[in-house]
């Protein structure tokens, strides 16, 4: 089951974001690779004419994605100010998990809003 949803960043904002996974039989994330992927979109989907490869891309491959102890099947997404400066409007995101078993599951999804901010440094 993929949890839908939507969160808004300002330009150049450093966040964490946290992801607990919920009813998902079958699922533990630990020994799992873990993405997280921001598309441009069009009507709440990837638009891939627009761009095919992704606009942010993190992984616990690349250290950008931290699995936490505790609470079990938690992880946390590193967003840095480099990932959203250059970015404005609504995109499209992706949480993307394949298991020891390799199994994929999307385990959530949603319009990530990215605001101007005006007190960016410039």
């Amino acid at each position: 089951m993929a949890i839908h949803g939507q969160f808004s960043i300002s330009q150049g904002e450093t966040r964490d974001l946290g992801f607990m996974i919920i009813d998902q039989a079958g699922l533990t994330i630990t020994g799992s690779e873990i993405w997280f992927q921001v598309f441009n979109e069009q009507y709440g989907v990837p638009n891939y004419d627009m761009s095919p490869s992704p606009v942010i891309l993190k992984s616990t491959e690349d250290g950008s994605i931290d699995q936490l102890e505790s609470p079990g099947d938690t992880f946390v997404v590193h967003l840095m100010p480099s990932d959203t400066v250059d970015l404005l409007g609504n995109y499209y995101y992706e949480c993307r998990i394949m298991d020891a078993n390799q199994n994929v599951f999307i385990v959530s999804k949603g319009i990530m809003a990215v605001e101007p901010s005006f007190s960016f440094p410039v």
